[in-house]
């Protein structure tokens, strides 16, 4: 059978084929939530909708007497979540392609190819339909060749743009829409011993866990000698007033566009464009959490994402700086760095200060308890304090 537009004198074979389909295997845990389309909030009467739809699906809902914090922060963050879902839908493809098949030029040009073609299939070949149908292809080959270096071209002044702007943002998203979804390739980790490699999801996570279990979860603590070299400061018992509205419309105000939801799935425009009712919603809950003293467990988790930069994945990754133990560096060189700008500073009569840290990962290393201490001594009053705790305690990755 003939029909394939492909440029091709050969012929297709059909046949049939008798296999069973298998039901695609559900993933087990939560589900993921879809991302929200907040890009349709440039606009303003998207912009008023959501206004108006959080206000609808708000009307009815409030704190309920003897309900957890918890469950009122499930209630809310459902409602909210749902209507924007309703109002913005998800994100556009964003990949793009220099072939546009909707152009005119090449339709024509497309439709004079394939009805030279049909001639040469239908009919005994001659010079004439041979050549027509051949003028027929170089036109169009040429023209698509056209279309896709102006395609590219205008694509890399806009990436350039961006970059002169500093535009990060508009410079990596204009990356994806030119290469595509990344596709997920098999992960390959090393033993804590380094001696095997394995890549199955239960052994993977598994080690993850391992690695910031050693890296984090570190028992320290504050030397009391220390400690008690601070001198007791005034409490400052405005820290336990109940949070105002003006406190949290600052707070929402604050909120960077552009950033990754949390576990709840709602993006921070939704927050600072969902109107007066949603922000009243949300100061009745964090109210009711302040009176409670806990917040709801969702605000202590965590989605960890693990970046790999380059090099082999089983391997660590050392920074330019790092000079020891690598190939063709040496401290030495440091070394002669730091002490020409010893001489030349002594040279000018500069003054000169060097400070030497020995940093480790000092992220979430620091003794809790002795911290909570600390914000005694500080001035924090206890109300304050046991919020702070609050977030810091039973958290989850």
């Amino acid at each position: 059978m003939r029909g394939a537009n492909c440029l091709t004198d050969h012929q297709l074979l059909r046949s049939k084929i008798a296999f069973a389909l298998r039901s695609k295997r559900r993933k087990q845990g939560a589900t993921k939530l879809a991302k929200l389309n907040t890009d349709r909030l440039h606009v303003n009467t998207q912009r008023l909708k959501l206004e108006q739809d959080m206000e609808k699906a708000l009307a009815t809902w409030g704190v309920q007497e003897g309900m957890a914090v918890d469950q009122t922060w499930a209630s809310l963050s459902k409602v909210v979540y749902d209507t924007a879902s309703n109002t913005l839908g998800k994100p556009e493809r964003k990949h793009q392609d220099w072939f546009d098949p909707e152009d005119s030029e090449l339709l024509i040009l497309m439709k004079k190819r394939n009805e030279t073609h049909q001639r040469v299939l239908q009919t005994r070949s001659t010079r004439s339909t041979t050549t027509a149908y051949k003028e027929a292809c170089r036109h169009l080959q040429r023209y698509t060749r056209k279309m896709k270096t102006t395609w590219w071209e205008k694509k890399a002044e806009d990436l350039q743009r961006s970059a002169d702007n500093n535009d990060m943002k508009s410079f990596y998203t204009g990356l994806k829409e030119v290469w595509g979804p990344q596709t997920r390739s098999t992960v390959h980790l090393k033993s804590l011993d380094g001696n095997t490699t394995f890549s199955d999801n239960k052994r993977v996570l598994e080690r993850w866990s391992q690695h910031f279990e050693t890296l984090l979860n570190q028992p320290g603590d504050i030397e009391p000698a220390a400690r008690d070299r601070i001198n007791q400061r005034p409490v400052v018992t405005a820290l336990d007033d109940i949070p105002t509205r003006k406190e949290l419309n600052l707070a929402i105000a604050s909120l960077g566009d552009g950033k990754a939801p949390g576990v709840d799935g709602i993006p921070s425009e939704i927050w600072k464009h969902g109107g007066a009712t949603l922000t009243n919603s949300l100061l009745m809950l964090i109210q009711q959490a302040w009176a409670e003293g806990s917040v709801p467990q969702e605000w202590k988790d965590a989605n960890i994402v693990a970046i790999f930069k380059k090099g082999d994945r089983t391997q660590y990754i050392l920074p330019e700086t790092q000079c020891g133990f690598r190939n063709n560096r040496s401290t030495v060189d440091m070394i002669f760095c730091l002490r020409q700008l010893q001489e030349k500073c002594i040279e000018h009569n500069r003054s000169l200060y060097v400070f030497f840290v020995d940093f480790t990962k000092a992220f979430d290393t620091v003794g809790r308890t002795g911290l909570w201490e600390l914000l005694r001594k500080y001035g924090c009053p206890e109300k304050f304090t046991g919020m702070v705790e609050s977030l810091h305690t039973g958290m989850m990755a």
